[in-house]
């Protein structure tokens, strides 16, 4: 009669006791894609606020006041490096092993952590079911007037000529490159949003024509983005 051999543990089983602060997406990607104790991997931390962000960091004894290139947390005797110190969203960037993350989910300050992965646009392959032209024929009227919604694409072109010149309220630029729209996805959503003009010579209007967008660029001319 054979011997039941135990199963020899992965280096992620210890961290199916605390994963009330991780993320889907980053579970799996640890259980498929991990190497080992020293594969390293880039991950978020997301605070409530940005007052909370700052006493994370002073826990750590970073020091924001000076002003360098680098920045690290030093955990378990060592250094990881943050990539990033987002001020729009209170959270940052990190390059972490599994050790270093088991330490990081049992701090009080850390809301919820999550991975840092690739995504794509699809535009030819979905088909979102808004019922436009419904809405369009109900006595329903949406104007938008008042509202501001944040729209994080490739950005907004104001030059389109269904867009009006005081669409947007704010702009955010979170790539590398310059805040103009060289993808045309972004500027695609504010027209559906807010646009008004005429396609084929018949009269088109967004659903809310008189909304201001507040413009958060995350996609580059490539329609790649970090997530």
């Amino acid at each position: 009669m054979e011997e039941n051999n135990p199963r020899e543990p992965k280096v992620t089983d210890h961290l199916l006791t605390y994963t009330e602060k991780l993320q889907t997406p980053l579970i799996n990607y640890l259980k498929i894609n991990l190497k080992g104790p020293n594969h390293l991997f880039d991950v978020f931390l997301l605070f409530k606020n940005s007052k909370v962000l700052i006493s994370f960091l002073e826990e750590y004894n970073v020091d924001l006041s000076d002003e360098q290139n680098e920045y690290f947390l030093k955990i378990n005797d060592k250094e990881f490096r943050i990539f990033h110190i987002y001020s729009l969203v209170p959270c940052l960037l990190i390059r972490v092993n599994i050790s270093a993350l088991s330490v990081l989910q049992k701090n009080r300050y850390i809301q919820t952590i999550d991975g840092n992965f690739r995504a794509y646009l699809s535009i030819h392959h979905s088909k979102i079911l808004t019922k436009y032209d419904k809405l369009q024929d109900s006595l329903v009227k949406t104007t938008g007037k008042g509202v501001k919604i944040a729209l994080f694409d490739s950005g907004v072109s104001i030059k389109h000529k269904m867009l009006r010149q005081n669409l947007v309220a704010k702009r955010f630029n979170l790539t590398t490159e310059e805040e103009m729209d060289l993808c045309g996805h972004g500027t695609m959503i504010a027209c559906i949003l807010a646009g008004s003009g005429m396609i084929n010579n018949v009269p088109y209007q967004g659903y809310a024509p008189n909304i201001q967008i507040i413009d958060v660029k995350i996609i580059d001319k490539d329609a790649f983005a970090h997530v």
